[in-house]
């Protein structure tokens, strides 16, 4: 199951009769047992990161369990690759061929064409995640393929955010971008409600 859910899953070695030592290695900064919610001799094994705790990206983690029963004893080791997200790349604005946007613009008048480059990851396709932010909010559209997408902004402070998204799940830090849409005779056109915004395909 590509990518791993949120919360933890667990591995299982079941026995009644038998005895376990789960160990991870290498070590993690800041690990406590608090990051291990069901202990390490149980028949289940979770990590749970937490702010302190976290495994690296783009590293190779060994999870090992030794099993005993009467005099007996066993090794059983599972070798989990942490993904990391795409490599940061470009985005940049355009309003009707001027690149790039000027930092104030004419609310819902001057269309936006907010444009992606340079992102790279080995788990492809790449996902693009667009989205909006002011004072009445922030949302999100649908990720897409497309590495580009069109506005028109209401009146006030606007930041649009961007993020990218490899096949597993994986996401890049957010790029921003922030205008200022001054009303320029087209108060008459705006929405009241929040998070006003017109999207084009």
């Amino acid at each position: 199951t590509c990518p791993c859910p949120s919360s933890f899953e667990a591995l299982s070695s079941q026995s009644a009769a038998i005895s376990f030592q789960w160990s991870m290695s290498p070590s993690v900064n800041g690990f406590s047992f608090n990051n291990l919610p069901l202990g390490n001799n149980s028949a289940l094994f979770a990590f749970v990161p937490s702010d302190v705790a976290l495994l690296t990206r783009a590293s190779v983690y060994s999870i090992s369990v030794k099993a005993f029963s009467g005099g007996y004893s066993g090794v059983a080791v599972m070798q989990v690759y942490v993904n990391e997200p795409p490599t940061p790349g470009v985005c940049s604005c355009c309003i009707n061929s001027t690149c790039p946007c000027p930092s104030s613009i004419k609310s819902l008048q001057d269309k936006l064409l907010v444009s992606c480059s340079d992102y790279t990851d080995e788990d492809l396709p790449l996902l693009y995640n667009f989205g909006l932010k002011n004072k009445d909010g922030q949302m999100w559209f649908e990720p897409t393929l497309i590495p580009y997408k069109t506005y028109l902004l209401a009146t006030g402070s606007q930041t649009i955010q961007i993020s990218v998204s490899d096949s597993l799940g994986a996401t890049s830090a957010i790029q921003t971008l922030t205008f200022t849409g001054d009303s320029s005779g087209s108060d008459s056109l705006l929405n009241s409600t929040a998070l006003t915004i017109r999207e084009y395909a």
